[in-house]
C-alpha cells in the first residue's frame, strides 16, 4: 500500500520560502516612501530661517515665527526678524504645493511686497520641513531653515515648565566695530511653569571658554510665541523671542537684544 502520510519535514522548504517572501514584502513596504499631497501640510509650524553671506559688508538675518498651512494651497506667516541687530516684525501670505515624493515649493509675499520663494522637503510624518530659498534675486546671501509642527493649538506660561537643553550660535558682520564676533553657547534653561526662568551655560568665543549663569522672566502667548528677558551674572541683559513646537517640548530661539552689535543669535532648545 502506498504511504499517503506527508512528513513534517517536507513542509520545511515551503515554510522557509513563505517566510522569505513575507520578509521581502515587508522590506519592500518599508522601503516605499509615503505619498504626500497639499493636504499633508495643515496647521501651524514654528519656523526658523537664517540668512548669511561671506562678504563682510552684507548684513545677516534671522527670521523666527509661524507658518500656517490650510491643507489646500494657502499659507500665511508672521515673523520677528533680526537684521544685523535691528528688530522688526512682518507678515506673509502666499501659496504652497507638495509633490507625492514629499518635495514641494512655497511662495510668499510680505507686507512690503517682497517675494520669498522656498523649496521644501517633508519628513515621513509631514511634521518637519527643510526649507531653502530659491529666488536670491542677485543677492550673495543664502537663506535656509526648518519648520516643525506646533501640534498643540493653544499655549500658556504653563507650556514652558522644566529644564531645556539649548544650543545657540551667534554670527555677525565682523567689520562692524561694535561686533563681538561669532560665538556659540551650550546650556540649560529651567522654566517654573509660571513666569520665572534661570539659565546656566558655557560660551566659546574666539578660543575663550567661559561659564555663566542668570535669571529672568518669560511670557507665552496662546499661539506659542514667547519672550524672555535674562540678566546674567556678568551684568549683561539678553532679550529673546521663542516659538514653541511639539506641544511645548521644544522651541526655536531668536535673540532680540544681546548688547552685541549687529549680531544675529539663533538656537534650538529641547526639554530634557
Amino acid at each position: 500500500m502506498k504511504n499517503t502520510k506527508t512528513s513534517v519535514f517536507s513542509w520545511v522548504p515551503r515554510l522557509v520560502g513563505l517566510l522569505v517572501l513575507l520578509a521581502a514584502s515587508t522590506d519592500a513596504a518599508a522601503a516605499t516612501p509615503p505619498a504626500f499631497n497639499n493636504g499633508s501640510l495643515k496647521g501651524s509650524y514654528e519656523t526658523l530661517l537664517t540668512v548669511w553671506t561671506s562678504p563682510e559688508n552684507v548684513t545677516n538675518q534671522g527670521y523666527l515665527g509661524i507658518l500656517t498651512f490650510d491643507g489646500v494651497s494657502a499659507v500665511t506667516g508672521s515673523f520677528t526678524i533680526n537684521t544685523g541687530g535691528t528688530i522688526t516684525t512682518d507678515s506673509f501670505t502666499g501659496t504652497y504645493s507638495v509633490k507625492t515624493n514629499g518635495t514641494g515649493s512655497l511662495s510668499m509675499t510680505d507686507s512690503q511686497s517682497n517675494a520669498v520663494d522656498l523649496a521644501l522637503v517633508l519628513n515621513s510624518t509631514a511634521t518637519n520641513l527643510q526649507l531653502l530659498q530659491t529666488n536670491p534675486n542677485g543677492s550673495t546671501a543664502v537663506m535656509n531653515g526648518t519648520a516643525t509642527s506646533q501640534v498643540a493649538t493653544s499655549f500658556s506660561n504653563a507650556s514652558l515648565k522644566g529644564t531645556y537643553g539649548f544650543l545657540e550660535n551667534k554670527f555677525d558682520t565682523t567689520s562692524d566695530p561694535n561686533s563681538s564676533e561669532p560665538d556659540s553657547t551650550l546650556g540649560i534653561l529651567t522654566f517654573d511653569g509660571v513666569s520665572k526662568v534661570v539659565v546656566s551655560f558655557t560660551d566659546e568665543h574666539k578660543g575663550t571658554v567661559v561659564t555663566t549663569t542668570g535669571s529672568g522672566t518669560y511670557t507665552v502667548a496662546t499661539n506659542g510665541t514667547a519672550t524672555a528677558v535674562l540678566t546674567l551674572s556678568n551684568s549683561r541683559t539678553i532679550d529673546f523671542t521663542m516659538v514653541l513646537y511639539s506641544s511645548g517640548k521644544a522651541m526655536q530661539i531668536l535673540g532680540t537684544n544681546c548688547n552685541c552689535g549687529n549680531a544675529v543669535l539663533v538656537g534650538t532648545a529641547v526639554r530634557q
